[in-house]
C-alpha cells in the first residue's frame, strides 16, 4: 500500500481464530514502511473463564523513525510484551487490562533538536518501563464499515509504574458519532473527537517519545500530517508533539 504520512508500506500478518480447534486466537504480523518497521506475536484465549473473561499475551519489535512521519529528527528501537485481559459489560462495553514489560532505544542524529539532547543528556538513552495499561469501549454503531448510525467511544490509560526508567501516565478518550439526515441514509452528518493528556509521575521528565501529534486526514483536514503543535525549534522547526491534545472534525457523508 502507499500513505501520505508512511510512504510505501508493506505487510504481511497471518491471524486464525481457532487455532488447532482449541477456540484459541494467534497471529503474526511483520510491517515495514518509511516510518515503522514491527514485528509480532500475539495468543488470545477469548474464555479464559465461564464469564467470558479473555486472556491474552503479546511480543513485539518496533523500530519507528519520527523524521519520516514529519516530526523531529529521531529514531527509536523497542522491544516488549506483557499479558492482558479483557471482561465483557454487555453486548456493546467491554473493559480490558494489561501489564507490560517495555525496552525503548533513543537514537539521535547531527540534526537532532537541542531540546531532545538535553532530555537524554539528563534521563539517559534507553528506558525500561513497567506499564499498566486499562480501557473501556462502548461500540452502537449500526456496522462495522461505513457506519451510517450510532456512536463508538473509548477511553485509555497507561501508567509507567514505579520501579521504571520513566515514571509517567498517558490518557486518552476517542468519540465517533454518525447521525443519518435522511431515511433512506444517504446523507450523514459524521462528527468526532479527541483528547489526551500525559504527564510525570516523579522527578523525571515526561518523555517526548509519548507526546500527542494532530494533523492529517484522520485527524484535522487540511493540515499535513503530525503539522499542529509546538516545534523543536531546531534547524528545521519540525514538530515537537506536546502532552495535551484536544481535536474534533464534522463531516457530511453520502
Amino acid at each position: 500500500g502507499f500513505s501520505e504520512s508512511d510512504g510505501v508500506i508493506f505487510q504481511l500478518g497471518l491471524q486464525q481464530d481457532n487455532f488447532l480447534g482449541t477456540g484459541r486466537k494467534v497471529g503474526v504480523s511483520l510491517s515495514n514502511s518509511d516510518t515503522l518497521t514491527e514485528y509480532s506475536f500475539n495468543y488470545t484465549n477469548p474464555y479464559y473463564t465461564v464469564d467470558g473473561v479473555s486472556r491474552g499475551f503479546n511480543v513485539y519489535y518496533r523500530e519507528r523513525d519520527f523524521d519520516e512521519d514529519d516530526v523531529s529528527s529521531y529514531t527509536t528501537n523497542e522491544y516488549g510484551g506483557g499479558v492482558n485481559f479483557g471482561y465483557p459489560i454487555d453486548d456493546y462495553q467491554r473493559l480490558s487490562f494489561g501489564l507490560e514489560l517495555d525496552w525503548t532505544e533513543i537514537n539521535t542524529y547531527p540534526d537532532t533538536a537541542q531540546l531532545i539532547e538535553d532530555f537524554v543528556a539528563e534521563e539517559g538513552d534507553n528506558y525500561l518501563t513497567y506499564r499498566l495499561t486499562a480501557g473501556w469501549s462502548d461500540n452502537r454503531l449500526n456496522r462495522g464499515f461505513f457506519a451510517t448510525d450510532g456512536y463508538a467511544q473509548g477511553a485509555n490509560i497507561e501508567i509507567a509504574l514505579p520501579g521504571s526508567d520513566l515514571t509517567y501516565y498517558r490518557a486518552s478518550y476517542n468519540l465517533k458519532m454518525y447521525h443519518p439526515l435522511d431515511e433512506d441514509q444517504l446523507w450523514v452528518l459524521g462528527m468526532r473527537g479527541r483528547a489526551g493528556f500525559g504527564d510525570s509521575l516523579g522527578d523525571n521528565r515526561y518523555p517526548f517519545y509519548r507526546h500527542f501529534y494532530a494533523g492529517g486526514l484522520r485527524s484535522v483536514r487540511g493540515y499535513s500530517n503530525n503539522s499542529l503543535g509546538p516545534t523543536d525549534g531546531g534547524s528545521s522547526d519540525d514538530t515537537f508533539g506536546g502532552n495535551v491534545l484536544l481535536t474534533g472534525g464534522a463531516e457530511l457523508i453520502t
